[in-house]
């Protein structure tokens, strides 16, 4: 069984490589989705969980799909062999 910590923290890790392949600091994804560089950092980091609204939000800030980030977070754990059941 995962653990909820382990989605988060590649969730997060997904977003921040995004973010850093777009060219963007933490300020220019924050501000337009309405919340704090620090918030964003600790969501980058995996010790702030993210709802579906804010995290669709962020992949519209960067250009990437969220289904598209998901997928790969399920790739990521699949590949861990860690079943989310």
């Amino acid at each position: 069984m995962v653990k909820t910590e382990r989605v988060y923290a590649l969730i997060g890790t997904l977003l921040r490589q995004r973010r850093n392949q777009a060219g963007l600091a933490q300020a220019d994804v924050a501000e337009p989705v309405g919340i704090s560089r620090a918030h964003l950092s600790r969501i980058e980091s995996g010790t702030k969980r993210i709802s579906i609204v804010r995290l669709m939000k962020i992949c519209e800030v960067l250009g990437t799909d969220v289904g598209q980030l998901i997928s790969e977070v399920k790739k990521r754990l699949d590949s861990e062999g860690v079943s989310l059941l």
